[in-house]
């Protein structure tokens, strides 16, 4: 039995790496080689399913990036993350290979994890960000406020208020918080939205060359 699992969502990238022929496969390990970088997710299926060309190419590149945390695994040599991984595709698809089928996908399982050590770096950099109180979505919408004086129902002031939705996770939970800006608020909340932009620029320019920056997305 397997002490390593797949997670279910990543069994049709397996399957197909059970499918595809040997020039295509040496293809993968190609591509793996030929990265300058490590990569954000998103960055990383795009490049590996254009370099291999077609869609179902897109589950390989998920299931091969997932990866990055089992590479992370001390007590696991690669060889022993290949077999685990061949038998708990077998224990998830509830199939039995036979012996040579076996030792294919494992050969290949193995072959790509050799090959892909730069996604050690990626899950250190997933993990560190996810460890943070991140942000998940925020929105702006406007909501305006009737104001009314005593009686006088015909005289509509209003005010104008800029609702900030801001949903982050913290400690592995999402949550959800509501500001309300004014005019002044907003522009300065721009204004600080810009200069972070531009000093992200420069420092990505000052160091460029000299320091990767991975983008998460």
């Amino acid at each position: 039995m397997a002490t390593i699992n797949i997670p279910p969502v990543h069994l049709p990238g397996i399957k197909v790496l059970t499918e595809l022929s040997e020039d295509n496969m040496q293809s993968i390990y190609d591509f793996l080689k030929s990265l300058p970088a490590p990569l954000g997710i998103t960055q990383f299926i795009s490049r590996f399913s254009e370099s291999l060309g077609g869609s179902h190419y897109e589950q390989v590149a998920d299931a091969i990036y997932s990866f990055g945390q089992l590479l992370s695994y001390k007590d696991y040599d690669v060889r022993e993350i290949a077999q685990n991984l061949t038998e708990s595709y077998q224990e998830l698809a509830e199939v039995e290979l036979p012996d040579y089928e076996s030792k294919i996908l494992e050969e290949r399982l193995f072959n790509i994890l050799s090959n892909a050590s730069f996604l050690i770096i990626t899950n250190q950099a997933y993990s560190l960000f996810y460890d943070l109180n991140t942000l998940t979505k925020s929105s702006i919408s406007q909501d305006i406020r009737l104001l009314y004086k005593h009686d006088d129902y015909k005289t509509k002031n209003v005010i104008l208020l800029h609702k900030l939705l801001i949903n982050f996770r913290c400690k592995g939970k999402t949550e959800s918080h509501v500001f309300y800006l004014d005019n002044n608020d907003l522009r300065d909340l721009k204004f600080q939205i810009e200069d972070s932009l531009s000093n992200e620029e420069s420092i990505r320019n000052d160091n460029e060359g000299i320091l990767n920056f991975i983008e998460l997305s």
